[in-house]
């Protein structure tokens, strides 16, 4: 709700924030959707972790999914990979399935997948909408050229997603540097509260969604 408010286009509504995004409860996604008009694209991830998933955590994602669509998810944000580093391509054909032609995200588990413009071309051709990636650099400063060229070979075919480290500092140089023109970001901010030994709280930093949205406006 704050995402909104401050301007975001599209949420990646999630569980876990700390641990990069788990699968959020149907109650949650019901309770958003009620409270914004901005597209809601949902996590399905079960745990933190590598992305080689049991045919159990697969069978759970896969009624996540569902029960997320039900709930009145606009998207899913998933992805699977096989023990040898490349994509799971019938999880991710199910993942499709499920969405019933909403849009699918494939997540950062592209960013150590093996061969990228290899596996990009099974995502596109499973119907994949966006690969959401840092070019499998630690950050999206760095994978800046792989970054433009995962766009202008793929880009009519695949949204590139950009993430990683991306700040109102480093925005406007990685929006021109990559020619891409979707952006995502944690934008979290740390609550500061009694340490209670249970975990840390954190919400999403509206200067830090404005100042964003300012610079790409710019």
């Amino acid at each position: 709700m704050i995402a909104a408010e401050c301007g975001a286009d599209r949420i990646e509504l999630c569980s876990g924030y700390v641990e990069g995004g788990l699968t959020p409860t149907a109650a949650t996604i019901q309770f958003v959707k009620q409270e914004i008009n901005v597209p809601v694209q949902v996590m399905i991830r079960p745990r933190g972790g590598n992305f080689c998933f049991s045919e159990m955590e697969k069978e759970i994602m896969f009624r996540d999914m569902a029960l997320s669509i039900a709930a009145g998810a606009d998207g899913i944000v998933t992805g699977a990979l096989m023990s040898n580093g490349m994509v799971d391509e019938k999880f991710m054909e199910e993942a499709v399935h499920i969405a019933e032609g909403r849009p699918v995200t494939f997540h950062r588990a592209f960013d150590v997948c093996i061969h990228p413009q290899i596996e990009i071309k099974k995502l596109i051709n499973l119907g994949v909408t966006r690969v959401l990636t840092s070019a499998q650099e630690k950050s999206a400063a760095m994978g800046i050229p792989l970054l433009r060229k995962l766009h202008e070979n793929f880009g009519s075919e695949i949204t590139i997603l950009v993430a990683g480290g991306l700040n109102p500092a480093n925005i406007t140089a990685i929006a021109s540097q990559t020619t891409c023109v979707e952006f995502h970001a944690s934008a979290r901010k740390k609550i500061m509260a009694p340490d209670s030994g249970f975990g840390i709280h954190v919400l999403p930093d509206p200067d830090f969604i404005r100042d964003m949205k300012a610079k790409l406006n710019a």
